[in-house]
């Protein structure tokens, strides 16, 4: 559970897990944050949040839906691991960019346009 930022978060529950293909997991938050978080400018602080709840052993990445008491919600995807780099012989890690796969939605986000007609 996402409890660690008593600040930030108001509720916080793990809804499910997903399997894919190559066996890793991904666990999906549902996240309800404080008045105190801004959702529209949080984006890399809320991340690092979801972040701490990989542990690669059994959870290789999060997909996370924040929201607060405004219409606005935020949409996250963070993943990580480690791997031994053969040639170099240490260990790597990646991980998802902080300030990307993070989306802002609700109804003060515009549509986008349609597409040109040809």
């Amino acid at each position: 559970m996402l409890a660690e930022n008593q600040e930030a978060i108001r509720l916080a529950q793990q809804t499910g897990s997903v399997t894919l293909a190559d066996g890793r997991n991904l666990a999906l938050f549902d996240v309800e944050v404080t008045d105190a978080v801004r959702i529209a400018r949080n984006r890399k602080g809320l991340r690092d949040i979801a972040a701490q709840h990989i542990d690669q052993g059994i959870i290789h990445g999060a997909l996370v839906f924040f929201h607060g008491p405004k219409p606005e919600y935020r949409l996250t995807f963070v993943a990580r691991y480690a791997a031994f780099n053969l040639e170099t012989g240490e260990l790597e890690r990646q991980e998802t960019q902080p300030k990307r796969y993070s989306f802002l939605l609700g109804p003060t986000k515009a549509a986008p346009p349609p597409p040109a007609s040809s």
